[in-house]
């Protein structure tokens, strides 16, 4: 381990299941080319994170929403399991919008971006010059916690495909047979 306790091989692999989630996001703006337009929108969300079909139409029909040097992050309903079961004890601002611009100057990475959004939603805060807290409408600054901008829809599936999950994805301090065996 380094002094970030990273786990790597003298190939450079990282083995830590964070540092490789963080950097595979990051890695996605190598697709961008270079015949993309600067106020082309780039939007950062994990496949569980589902933005409305309105709140999108929303972004598209005002522009002026996301300009450059201003992030738009979504606040959007949390469930676990099926839509039975809403997380109301947390909010969550993911998925989150820039401008291909702010990525190429390196405003911010998909990753920073994404940070920044954990932040927002542990301070419950409404946003600022940089932040648009968006909740899918007209008054997208302040956010009434209803998550009219879409859901995060995880550990849906069966006991199978949560336990897949659970053996796969960032976060390991789940993967134990109690965890897994509650399922």
């Amino acid at each position: 381990s380094d002094a970030n306790g990273n786990d790597s091989n003298e190939k450079g692999i990282i083995h830590n299941s964070w540092e490789m989630e963080k950097q595979v996001r990051n890695a996605a703006l190598q697709g961008i080319s270079a015949k993309v337009p600067p106020s082309a929108l780039l939007m950062i969300s994990d496949v569980d994170e589902l933005p409305s079909n309105s709140a999108m139409n929303h972004i598209r029909n005002n522009p002026s929403l996301c300009q450059p040097g201003r992030a738009l992050h979504f606040v959007t309903q949390m469930y676990y399991y099926d839509l039975s079961t809403q997380v109301s004890s947390e909010l969550w601002y993911h998925p989150q919008i820039m401008t291909v611009q702010d990525a190429r100057d390196g405003r911010w990475s998909p990753q920073s971006l994404r940070d920044i959004g954990f932040e927002l939603s542990r301070a419950a805060s409404t946003g600022n010059e940089q932040h648009t807290i968006f909740n899918g409408n007209d008054n997208e600054k302040e956010s009434n916690g209803n998550g009219l901008a879409g859901w995060h829809m995880s550990y849906f599936g069966n006991d199978a495909d949560r336990t897949r999950k659970i053996q796969s994805f960032s976060h390991q301090e789940f993967n134990t047979p109690s965890v897994i065996n509650a399922l």
